[in-house]
């Protein structure tokens, strides 16, 4: 145990701790938090922007496939549930613009 707020501080720093202030769990960050994340970054793999219209399809296809997954735990999510489309009914999604 720290024998002083300075000393406190001192080990706050040394863990890290500090830096996650702030920031969601990544342990029960769900997956529609990681969809909007991806969506907002819209850039290529290589770093370029993407074009308005792969946007825009980016975002029908998180609507009409990706949003049935949105409510739960990203890492909760098993491959073989993912594969089959075996869900529940799909549940409200918000990208960032209204795309059609």
């Amino acid at each position: 145990m720290p024998a002083s707020d300075a000393d406190g501080w001192l080990e706050v720093a040394r863990l890290e701790l500090n830096q996650q202030v702030g920031k969601p769990d990544p342990r029960s960050i769900n997956f529609g938090e990681v969809l909007n994340h991806w969506l907002a970054y819209g850039k290529t793999k290589t770093g370029e922007e993407k074009d308005d219209s792969t946007k825009r399809t980016d975002e029908r296809n998180a609507r009409n496939y990706l949003s049935r997954w949105a409510d739960r735990v990203a890492k909760d999510i098993e491959p073989l549930e993912y594969s089959s489309g075996s869900t529940n009914r799909p549940t409200a999604f918000a990208p960032s613009s209204e795309a059609g």
